[in-house]
């Protein structure tokens, strides 16, 4: 069976949030704008395009005033950010033009919402690996895995249901 690589959905993927903005299914536009540049990310579109499509993106949800898509696609800009920027020291780290990953992550803790705090480390943690920063990577697992499995963390909305380092690889 022969099957077209990932980066042939890209147009499908503007087809999807375009449609759900004709049936005015402002949640699923959003979510689709934010789909489409977490698989351009994670498969490989160019960086400039990467840029371009979220920072628009951002604008349209600015506009709808939708704001956890909204998070959730500038931690990918400021991702394509780091990357593109040859001077930026440590790309995992999400802090730059148009986020600041602490800040987010306290405004997540605050409205209890633990499927964000992962996305932010299983970014981070796909980053790190990619740069060859295995002890990073290592302490955010770990740090992962503490957080999101201690006991404290029973009554969390989102616990990962399998181990975070195949989890964080079969999504990016």
């Amino acid at each position: 069976i022969q099957t077209d690589p990932v980066q042939a959905t890209f147009p499908q993927l503007e087809v999807a949030y375009r449609r759900a903005l004709e049936y005015g299914d402002l949640e699923i536009y959003c979510s689709a704008m934010n789909r489409e540049i977490a698989t351009r990310f994670f498969f490989g579109d160019s960086l400039q395009s990467i840029e371009t499509s979220a920072r628009s993106h951002i604008q349209a949800m600015d506009l709808v005033h939708e704001k956890l898509y909204n998070f959730s696609t500038k931690l990918f800009l400021q991702a394509t950010l780091n990357l593109i920027n040859p001077y930026c020291q440590d790309p995992s780290t999400l802090t730059g033009e148009v986020t600041n990953q602490d800040a987010l992550l306290a405004l997540a803790e605050r409205m209890n919402f633990s499927a964000f705090m992962m996305q932010v480390s299983r970014l981070r943690i796909y980053i790190a690996y990619l740069f060859r920063q295995l002890d990073l990577a290592s302490e955010l697992v770990e740090n992962v895995l503490a957080k999101f499995t201690g006991s404290e963390k029973k009554n969390s909305l989102f616990l990962p249901t399998g181990p975070v380092v195949p989890a964080t690889f079969h999504i990016g």
